[in-house]
């Protein structure tokens, strides 16, 4: 069996990533509010929103740069993978705070405990 290139198995994850964060939106906002205030529902949505806007943007842009052949690999290739993924972690760590934020004040409302995924 063939093995794919490592640039076009990347392209396919990120379709694949993309068309699945898409579906995620989808899925939430098909469903009606949870309670009357619907902010863990909203805050789902604005974080899967950002994935997929991190998604078509930055890492979009990520992948084209891991996909030059090494030989064509700017200093200013570098310098700018470097700035997107610094980007990418600050978007991605901003998002991830304030939905687990709204997960925690949704947890003391309905008396559910929040726990670490091992």
């Amino acid at each position: 069996m063939e093995q794919e290139a490592p640039a076009k198995s990347v392209h396919k994850q990120f379709n694949n990533f993309l068309n699945y964060t898409q579906k995620t939106i989808d899925f939430f906002e098909s469903h009606p509010p949870f309670d009357d205030t619907d902010e863990i529902r909203m805050a789902a949505i604005k974080f899967f929103s950002t994935q997929y806007s991190l998604l078509e943007s930055e890492m979009k842009t990520i992948i084209t740069l891991y996909s030059l052949p090494p030989s064509e690999i700017s200093i200013n290739d570098e310098n700018k993978w470097d700035s997107i993924m610094t980007l990418i972690m600050f978007k991605d760590s901003t998002a991830s705070n304030a939905f687990l934020i709204q997960q925690q004040k949704f947890s003391e409302r309905y008396g559910i405990t929040l726990r670490e995924i091992d």
